[in-house]
């Protein structure tokens, strides 16, 4: 199995083929260049792990789950991707649902299976649905340890970054992820990461 990460090219040939577009590396990779690939790994990767860190205020996570997304888009080499990040973004989207169904294996406040149609906003009816999910999250947060609710409302439905949350609250950026991870893991037990999840689109 390849390893992603240890992907090898040379300084002259980064150079020569960062000047391409996404859809360009991936042509050239899936004819055969290897060195097309690494450096539309090196282009995209760090903007996808920090994607994925919001998602999951995991450091450790967010680097899997990336590393698994390229890995999988590896393995289909010879597909003429018309959008080669967005279908990297998909796959990150699904991994962190798996990712979620793994922690959060009870889900009371909604189904995996219902979590989509729960938030779509053409239909009264699920409209109503992601009505109802929304009191209960913020019932849940409420029971969260009070400055732990206070970062998650923040950084989750507020869009803050953890600079900018550490800043409103007085707080260093470590003790800011912290306080996420701790809300998340509470959350978690209470089967809502899905629901938060949906409302937090890639």
């Amino acid at each position: 199995m390849v390893n992603i990460k240890r992907l090898v090219i040379s300084k002259e040939d980064y150079i020569q083929l960062n000047v391409l577009s996404d859809i360009e590396l991936i042509n050239r990779w899936n004819l055969g260049e290897e060195a097309a690939f690494a450096v539309f790994y090196k282009r995209r990767v760090k903007a996808l792990v920090h994607l994925a860190f919001i998602k999951t205020a995991d450091a450790a996570v967010a680097e899997e789950i990336v590393q698994d997304s390229f890995l999988k888009f590896y393995q289909h080499r010879g597909t003429p991707f018309l959008n080669p990040l967005g279908y990297l973004k998909v796959v990150l989207k699904n991994k962190v649902i798996d990712y979620y169904r793994k922690e959060a294996s009870s889900m009371s406040a909604i189904s995996i299976d219902a979590a989509p149609e729960a938030v779509s906003k053409n239909d009264p009816a699920s409209a109503l649905i992601a009505k109802e999910q929304y009191a209960l999250l913020y019932e849940a947060i409420d029971q969260l340890p009070k400055k732990c609710g206070e970062v998650f409302k923040l950084r989750r439905l507020s869009d803050l970054s953890n600079k900018e949350v550490a800043n409103r609250l007085g707080l260093s950026v470590n003790t800011v992820e912290q306080h996420m991870r701790r809300a998340i893991r509470l959350l978690s037990r209470m089967g809502l990461l899905l629901f938060i999840y949906f409302f937090s689109v890639i």
